[in-house]
């Protein structure tokens, strides 16, 4: 497909100069490529997770491991999509824990930045959940998707 300005350009719903390292709740919502139904079905008015739903999950809820500044709140995997809630608290749990002999705060967790964006965040999550699911399209059969995830 060749890229053509007027009809694949997105308007960003970022604030201009806005840093989105400060603390804070953010909402964010994260669509699969074409709105493809990859994740599970909706039953009786109820999400049902398939193996591909369970992973995105899973991938959710090990962001704070990633990135120990953060929070986790509300989140919730559709079909097509995810809706969750990024909590920036400030300093990273763990750090500034300084053991008698350490003059430098520690933390047994890896992390991009002290401060991690909310872009950092989302990054690290559909960088992984693609990785993850092109290896289920290889080895569990899931539905092979365009481009990205």
């Amino acid at each position: 497909m060749t890229y053509n300005l007027n009809k694949h350009h997105r308007r960003s719903l970022r604030l201009k100069g806005y840093d989105y390292s400060k603390p804070g709740a953010y909402f964010i919502t994260i669509v699969s490529q074409e709105r493809a139904c990859l994740f599970g079905d909706v039953v009786d008015g109820e999400m049902q997770l398939n193996g591909a739903g369970r992973m995105v999950y899973a991938e959710w809820e090990s962001l704070p491991d990633r990135f120990p500044g953060i929070m986790l709140d509300a989140f919730v995997v559709m079909p097509n999509h995810i809706h969750g809630i990024i909590v920036i608290v400030g300093d990273p749990v763990g750090v500034g824990l300084v053991p008698a002999q350490n003059t430098r705060p520690t933390t047994n967790r890896a992390t991009t930045r002290v401060a991690p964006t909310v872009g950092d965040v989302v990054g690290v999550f559909k960088s992984g959940t693609t990785v993850l699911y092109t290896h289920g399209v290889k080895q569990c059969g899931w539905p092979p998707f365009p481009g990205r995830l």
